[in-house]
């Protein structure tokens, strides 16, 4: 494709090898060339309405430049203060630390208490069939202390950042 193209003289438009004139600038392809090529291209000529060829296209060398827009301001960064509904932030390790313990405690000894025990009783003497209760226990123990324990890493990274 490239063969059988040529550069105009006079905008530098990649045009036909046999055209003899350039669709983009209008100047003779066929006459001599001058040493220089002109600083300002001369203005296309303008086409009456009687004419029914389509306008030329737009030369390749200009380029389209938007408009340069303001540049956007920064958000506002808001960061609310405490809520009546979060728990305190200092304490917050010491409350999951609280929970989180005891609710481990109890659900590894409801399974071992489910798993372990032979004819209802494990060998320290528990009585197996109260395992549902310390796994209900330790369901709302290990929720509560993970919540908190997110809640405090939460504000811990907001202080430092």
């Amino acid at each position: 494709m490239k063969k059988n193209r040529k550069l105009c003289w006079n905008c530098d438009g990649s045009v036909h090898i046999h055209a003899t004139k350039c669709p983009y600038c209008g100047s003779d392809l066929v006459a001599e060339q001058p040493s220089q090529p002109l600083a300002v291209p001369p203005a296309p000529k303008v086409q009456t309405q009687s004419s029914s060829l389509p306008p030329p296209p737009p030369p390749p060398y200009v380029r389209q430049v938007a408009p340069a827009l303001p540049p956007e301001p920064e958000p506002l960064i808001f960061q609310p203060t405490e809520q009546a509904n979060e728990p305190k932030r200092g304490n917050g390790g010491f409350i999951s630390l609280l929970l989180l313990l005891p609710g481990a405690f109890f659900l590894l000894f409801a399974f071992l208490l489910l798993l372990f025990a032979k004819e209802g009783l494990l060998s320290l003497e528990w009585k197996a069939k109260y395992w549902w209760i310390y796994l209900s226990l330790s369901i709302p123990m290990l929720y509560f202390g993970w919540r908190f324990l997110k809640v405090d890493e939460e504000s811990t990274s907001n202080s430092l950042s």
